[in-house]
Parts: structure tokens; C-alpha cells; sequence
């Protein structure tokens, strides 16, 4: 339960507030108490006034006080909440819990910020800075801000699907391949892909950009969950043909047991990642699936040899998708899909990417 303080007024006369820079108010259990006024200097501004009045009142080192400072403007205040260190456990939970009661009985006054400062040093006009530079800082740094723009263009751009049902067909309009950052081997793996000198390339995440794990040549029959790291997440971009044609498939492998700021970031980077690969490499990504446990590679890799070798000859005016589909493939276009593994229940999980 939250405590609260009977208190229903300050003790003390605050006078004509015009010429006053500084009010001391004590806090003595349940009482609060103006013990110190502090007027103006002649021809000072509030930032010169104000350390030449916190010199003129007593100072406590054990024990919390407010101090109520006056701007140039009128009747605009700062309250400065002093806890110092020193002060007993309780004292400093009553400063805390009382603080809103000071602001509401201050209602006079226009209180345009509130401080809470624990040292003599930040009880300055020099701290006071230091606090204004802060609360316009951005507390993120460059890499958290890509990352934060990434996830803001991705959402605007992503269709909206309900759960177990395809995404729209919409296309992003956005900038948001060249908010994929990426280390420089990565590119060169991904066009070998598109080549056909690879069967597989295998990405992750370094220092929140993509980078390159493996590419698997394609004469390689090693199963994929032997290749893809088993700790923390990755992408799989696979090629096979169809009636020769070339299709890619994407995997997102996140496994259980990864960090999470690892899972936050290819999470957020997972649909535009999709998208660079549709739109700026020009791959047909036909499927895109999310997994969590490498087993579930092999499903996925009969799939697609079901896939290849099928081959169905095309009736006139059918597409390679048509084609696809009619092989026997059971994943529907255009969707983060996790696969069923035989024998488990419940339904496919069906995510929306962007084309």
C-alpha cells in the first residue's frame, strides 16, 4: 500500500514571491516547515543568483530539505529535493513520498521542473546544467537509434494480417533496405547464391549487423542443422530449382536458448532482410519460415527436395509459383511460417513479412 502524508499546508510565510530567489522547506516527519527565504541580489540573473543563494542557507549533510528556486521568470520555480547520502534509510524514503505532496501544496507556484539530488556537488548551478543537457540528450546511442528507425520504418511498411491468416499483397515504399546494415563479406556470399555457386548461405548478427556465417557450395550434402549455430539466431537463404528455375527459401532460426538483445535484433531485422533479398538482389524468396529448433531443418529440407525434383511441366499460362505449388509444397507464399514437425499438434503459426 502506498504511504501517504497528512499534510495540508507548509508552516511558514512566503511573502511577496517577486523578490524572493530561494525557499528552504524542511521536512520533520509529518510536518513541513519554511525555514529560510533568500531574496534576489540587485542586477543578478537567475544563473549568477543562484549558487550566491544556496551559499546564503544552511546546507544539511544528514538529512533531506527542499529548496525552492525562483527563475527570471516570474513566479517560475525549480524545486531542488536534496537527499544527501548521508541520510538515514527512512528519512530518505519520507522525501521520496513527500515530494508530490510539497509540488501539490506549492500549487501557487509554478513548478516548471523538480530535481533530486543526492550531492553537494550536483547543488549548484553547474548541476543544474548538467540536468537540463541530460533531459535533452538522447540516452540511445547511434547504434540503438538505426535500430529503433529500422523497427519504426518496418512497422509503417509491414501489412497487417490477422493470426493464421496471409499478409495482403503490399509492397514496402520505404527506404528500409538501406537501413539493413551489413558486414562487407555478405553481399559477395549472398550474389555467389544468386550464381548458383552455393546451395546455402548461412548469416547473423555482429554488433547489430548482419554478417556472413557459411555459404555451403553446392555439391554439399551436409544437413543444415549440422551448419547453423545452435545458440544464437540466424538467417538461411537456400536456392534449388524448380522446372530450372531458381527459387530461394528464407529461415529464420531462433533458438530457444538465445541471448535476448540477439533475438531482439534479427527479429527486427529479419522482414527487411526479406526484402533487401526480394528487391534490391532480385532473389524469388517464395517461402519465408521462422523456427526455433534445428530439427525442424529437416523437414523443411525434404520440402524442398520434394520440390526440385518434381519438376511439373507447366500448363500455358501458369507460373513457376503455380508450378511450385502444384509439387506438393504445403507453405504458403509470402509469410513467416514456423513448420509442423510430423506428428505435432495445433496449427502453423503464420507471421506476415513484406514482399
Amino acid at each position: 500500500m502506498v504511504q501517504r502524508f497528512n499534510i495540508t499546508a507548509i508552516d511558514g510565510d512566503f511573502g511577496d514571491a517577486d523578490a524572493v530567489r530561494l525557499y528552504r522547506i524542511d521536512l520533520d516527519k509529518e510536518t513541513l516547515t519554511l525555514t529560510q527565504t533568500v531574496p534576489k541580489t540587485d542586477g543578478a540573473d537567475f544563473a549568477a543568483d543562484f549558487d550566491t543563494a544556496l551559499s546564503a542557507v544552511t546546507v544539511p549533510d544528514d538529512h533531506p530539505v527542499f529548496f525552492l528556486i525562483q527563475t527570471d521568470t516570474r513566479n517560475e520555480f525549480i524545486l531542488l529535493n536534496y537527499v544527501p547520502d548521508a541520510s538515514p534509510v527512512s528519512l530518505k524514503m519520507q522525501a521520496a513520498l513527500a515530494q508530490p505532496t510539497v509540488k501539490h501544496l506549492l500549487a501557487r507556484f509554478s513548478v516548471v521542473d523538480a530535481l533530486h539530488i543526492t550531492t553537494r556537488e550536483e547543488l549548484s548551478y553547474a548541476g543544474y546544467e548538467a540536468h537540463v543537457r541530460s533531459k535533452s540528450a538522447n540516452a540511445m546511442s547511434a547504434d540503438e537509434l538505426r535500430l529503433q528507425e529500422l523497427d519504426r520504418a518496418v512497422a509503417a511498411e509491414m501489412p497487417r494480417a490477422l493470426p493464421g491468416m496471409a499478409a495482403p499483397d503490399r509492397k514496402f515504399t520505404g527506404s528500409v533496405a538501406s537501413l539493413v546494415p551489413m558486414e562487407e563479406d555478405v553481399r559477395p556470399a549472398i550474389d555467389a547464391l544468386a550464381a548458383g555457386d552455393a546451395r546455402h548461405v548461412i548469416l547473423s548478427t555482429n554488433n547489430e549487423l548482419v554478417s556472413h556465417v557459411a555459404t555451403v557450395a553446392t555439391d554439399d550434402t551436409t544437413k543444415l542443422a549440422e551448419l547453423v549455430p545452435g545458440s544464437t539466431p540466424s538467417y538461411t537463404i537456400t536456392r534449388y530449382l524448380v522446372a530450372s528455375v531458381p527459387k530461394y527459401e528464407f529461415v529464420y532460426c531462433c533458438p530457444d536458448g538465445s541471448r535476448v538483445k540477439d533475438r531482439m535484433v534479427t527479429s527486427m531485422m529479419k522482414r527487411a532482410l526479406v526484402h533487401y533479398l526480394k528487391n534490391e538482389v532480385h532473389l524469388d524468396v517464395v517461402h519465408a519460415h521462422e523456427i526455433s529448433d534445428l530439427d525442424d531443418f529437416a523437414d523443411l529440407e525434404a520440402d524442398w527436395v520434394h520440390a526440385a525434383e518434381a519438376e511439373p511441366a507447366a500448363t500455358e499460362g501458369e507460373t513457376a509459383d503455380a508450378q511450385l505449388a502444384a509439387a506438393g509444397s504445403s507453405h504458403a507464399a509470402n509469410t513467416f511460417k514456423k513448420p509442423r514437425r510430423p506428428g505435432r499438434p495445433g496449427a502453423t503459426r503464420v507471421l506476415p513479412h513484406p514482399e
